[in-house]
């Protein structure tokens, strides 16, 4: 079925049923909780929020598998039930959740037939459905591989496509490289974020949608993906000042199909 669902463009998530313990989400979800409350700015919503769901006595079972299929909706109405910000309680969720879908994301993975996730061609996460968080120039042939910041999946892309809309003109995709004084160092340290030495923006003047992309010997580790997500915050910075922007809810009849193929496609009423 894993091999099938890839074929066909579904992600994997979608065919299997995720189970996990409420208790330690909960667990998880005060401990992120109390760790907010105490590092951020008295009085903003998401530390009040925070407070409150320290000791809070939170039901988690009936809303975990509406955040794992991205219902904000349901998401939402939990907050609400517990008088917390719902953005807050969103993003402390997701967080809690994560270590659940790395643990998923590499038992899945494993039960795709030969050629694995290489052979999946949409732009968004072929095990949780999310758009990628960033791109891995890997190896000294810089191989494009699209990372997922939710479940930290890795899938092989084309270099000249942009991810969200297809787009496959090479006149309309283009870069934003740092300036050369200002662009990092690799650390001394190997274990720390690479801050992005060599890192670059990948533009879609179609759909007006940016990609960071960093350097790498090898995928990182999904845990580290944060990290480097946040090392190059800059460049999300002047990508959006520049006029670039991430797009919202995930198109599943265009996300990732090159723009001929789509177009060559026969269209529902023929």
């Amino acid at each position: 079925m894993a091999t099938e669902a890839i074929t066909s463009g579904s992600p994997l998530l979608g065919h299997a049923t995720l189970a996990c313990d409420p208790a330690e989400i909960r667990a998880e979800l005060h401990r992120l909780a109390r760790n907010l409350s105490e590092t951020s700015a008295a009085g903003t919503p998401a530390q009040e929020s925070a407070t409150r769901l320290v000791n809070a006595p939170l039901d988690l079972a009936p809303v975990l598998q509406a955040a794992l299929d991205g219902d904000r909706a349901a998401v939402e109405g939990a907050a609400f039930a517990v008088n917390v910000d719902p953005s807050a309680f969103a993003q402390l969720l997701e967080l809690a959740l994560q270590p659940v879908l790395w643990e998923a994301s590499a038992r899945i993975a494993a039960l795709v037939g030969p050629g694995g996730l290489d052979s999946w061609y949409r732009g968004f996460c072929p095990v949780c459905g999310s758009w990628p968080a960033l791109a891995e120039l890997v190896g000294s042939e810089r191989r494009r591989v699209l990372r997922c910041g939710r479940c930290g999946t890795g899938w092989s892309w084309i270099v000249l496509l942009c991810p969200y809309c297809g787009n496959d003109d090479h006149r309309s995709l283009g870069t934003l490289h740092e300036a050369a004084d200002d662009r990092p160092t690799a650390p001394e340290n190997p274990g720390e974020p690479a801050a992005a030495a060599g890192a670059r923006v990948d533009t879609c003047e179609r759909c007006h949608g940016y990609l960071k992309a960093i350097t790498a010997f090898a995928s990182y580790p999904a845990v580290r993906l944060a990290a480097e997500d946040v090392a190059t915050l800059h460049l999300d910075i002047a990508a959006r000042e520049a006029g670039y922007r991430r797009p919202g809810d995930v198109d599943v009849a265009t996300a990732g199909i090159p723009r001929l193929v789509r177009e060559a496609r026969p269209s529902p009423d023929s």
